[in-house]
């Protein structure tokens, strides 16, 4: 199963369950998903702990997972949050 999924313009504490919620029906065993980041405006460290965690996830299942078109201001925010090559 393939699946698309793309984070809001605001990546906030208040946006982000339904963001977790998205992903983790993604993950499966033998997946692949891909997270399109390019609207992102604004996020704070939810964002970063939710992709974080999902990125540990799909490796422990055999799951791909990758950021695709990462903006400019999603870049910032792992970059603040000590995260290199989301």
């Amino acid at each position: 199963m393939s699946a698309r999924i793309t984070i809001a313009e605001i990546a906030t504490l208040k946006h982000c369950p339904a963001l977790a919620s998205e992903i983790r029906e993604a993950l499966v065993p033998g997946g692949d998903v891909e997270i399109i980041a390019e609207g992102v405006a604004t996020g704070d460290l939810t964002t970063v702990q939710i992709l974080l965690s999902a990125r540990k996830t799909a490796a422990s299942i055999g799951c791909g997972l990758r950021v695709v078109h990462p903006s400019v201001n999603f870049l910032a925010l792992f970059r603040r949050a000590g995260v290199e090559g989301i």
